[in-house]
């Protein structure tokens, strides 16, 4: 009796400890229970069950794909891209995973290669709105706006209640400088989905590329509300208030943006520009210095660091910045920074031999 029950304790302890997958009898079964798992947001249980699906039946291109899916939505994108390709091999005209090992392509930095995959899918599903928006995506990503605006349009034709699609529009039409137009489709995003906060941050953009500082505030908050964690938009917001004068605000903004985001180096020169517009010299060349660390390139920041540095009344290093401000304007095909460049280093030079330096 006690060698009986102990044995059965034993088993009982074999189960508890054995893999879930180990109760999917068929890969069918394995394969269903991988999509619930997904479905739950478990990626890992996922991945496991649809290993036990591959294992029971090596020709299940599906389980495959999903497997890919899981691994994407955990940032294995290579792992990704290898189940896709073999569910493809499988199974070529399984038009999705053309389309999602295009977009872990596209995460991936490859958008040639992201733009080939949905050419694919959208050969053997011409009405597929998703493949068309992120063919949209992959070319906006390689500058192509234009390209991008026609396979915006296609996806909204086809699925005309996609907010972020409106909202990926928006972005190219204003990078191409229509910026009434973006505002019309950061809009029509916010209408469909209320707490899409990167639409607000985008309309916010380009209301303030229009000069509507009070409005793109406004948008700004709006995004700030809805995702608290958003450097960019308090570092945008610091921005906006600063042009209104309201260098306070623009500091608590631009503190906040480096707060959460120490790397952010436009936070750090709006911090900068705010301090030395608000009479704080040393801690505007401070914030400059540290925006310099993080991007060399930036002419702005060295023509602004520049006047500063003038201000207190620093010769050398003015010079020094204002020269390389402008070698960078140059570099960078900025002939209007190029000019303004120019321009302050003449009134710095006026500045010093007035006071005899």
């Amino acid at each position: 009796m006690n060698a009986l029950k102990l044995k059965t304790l034993a088993l009982v302890a074999l189960l508890l400890l054995a893999p879930l997958h180990a109760f999917a009898q068929t890969a069918e079964e394995a394969y269903e229970k991988g999509n619930m798992a997904y479905d739950q947001g478990q990626n890992a249980l996922a991945i496991q069950y649809y290993t036990k699906a591959i294992q029971l039946d090596p020709q299940l291109a599906i389980a495959y794909s999903n497997r890919g899916n899981a691994k994407s939505d955990l940032g294995d994108n290579e792992g990704a891209i290898q189940d896709y390709t073999t569910a493809i091999q499988l199974n070529p005209q399984l038009t999705y995973a053309y389309n999602n090992r295009g977009k872990a392509k596209s995460s991936l930095g490859d958008q040639t290669g992201a733009i080939q995959d949905y050419n694919i899918a959208i050969q053997f599903n011409p009405q597929y709105a998703l493949a068309y928006s992120n063919r949209g995506k992959a070319k906006s990503s390689l500058g192509d706006q234009t390209g991008a605006i026609q396979d915006y349009n296609i996806a909204i034709q086809f699925n005309p209640q996609d907010a972020v699609v409106y909202n990926n529009r928006g972005i190219s039409k204003n990078d191409l400088g229509y910026k009434t137009g973006a505002i019309e489709d950061f809009t029509q995003a916010i209408q469909i989905d209320p707490k899409l906060a990167q639409a607000y941050y985008n309309r916010g953009i380009s209301k303030s590329d229009l000069g509507d500082k009070i409005g793109a505030i406004q948008d700004y908050s709006t995004a700030i509300k809805i995702n608290p964690q958003d450097a960019f938009a308090y570092g945008n917001r610091g921005l906006a208030k600063s042009d209104l004068g309201d260098n306070t605000g623009a500091i608590q903004d631009s503190t906040k943006a480096i707060q959460l985001n120490p790397q952010g180096v436009s936070a750090y020169s709006t911090r900068g520009r705010a301090k030395a517009l608000s009479g704080d010299k040393t801690g505007a060349i401070q914030d400059y210095d540290k925006a310099i660390q993080l991007n060399p390139k930036n002419a702005d920041t060295y023509n602004n660091r520049g006047l500063a540095k003038a201000l207190l009344g620093y010769k050398t290093g003015a010079f020094a910045d204002l020269e390389k401000a402008k070698q960078l304007y140059v570099e960078q095909g900025d002939m209007e920074g190029y000019k303004d460049a120019i321009e302050n280093k003449n009134v710095v030079s006026n500045q010093f031999a007035r006071k005899g330096k």
